[in-house]
């Protein structure tokens, strides 16, 4: 099975700085001064609540599937909690796959799979 292919040209403003931000390790209170923003601002950019423009925007390379996988669930509008009952996997493993901890080849089955395209 095959996830989707997104590349980063694929990426809202938003989900390039969630990218950017976890590949950090930061939180959105954290990422925010990078940015000059405020941290109410940059959860909205983020989140897509908010259009803007910036002069430089973080660069982020090519996603790993771990990466993808985050996006794609973002972008279903699902939880954690939601994905991982459904894939019959615990929040705690689903979330260390989507962060690259422990190898995401079951995140690529699931978010493969052509109802969830």
């Amino acid at each position: 099975m095959r996830i989707p292919e997104i590349t980063v040209s694929d990426l809202t403003l938003g989900e390039k700085l969630l990218i950017w931000r976890k590949r950090k390790g930061f939180t959105q209170k954290e990422a925010a001064p990078y940015l000059s923003m405020s941290w109410n601002f940059y959860k909205e950019v983020e989140n897509g609540k908010r259009e803007i423009r910036l002069t430089e925007i973080p660069f982020i390379g090519e996603l790993e599937a771990n990466e993808i996988c985050l996006i794609l669930r973002k972008r279903s509008g699902w939880t954690i909690n939601e994905c991982a009952e459904d894939a019959g996997i615990s929040r705690y493993w689903y979330n260390m796959m989507e962060k690259g901890k422990v190898s995401p080849n079951l995140l690529v089955r699931y978010w493969g799979e052509d109802e969830r395209k």
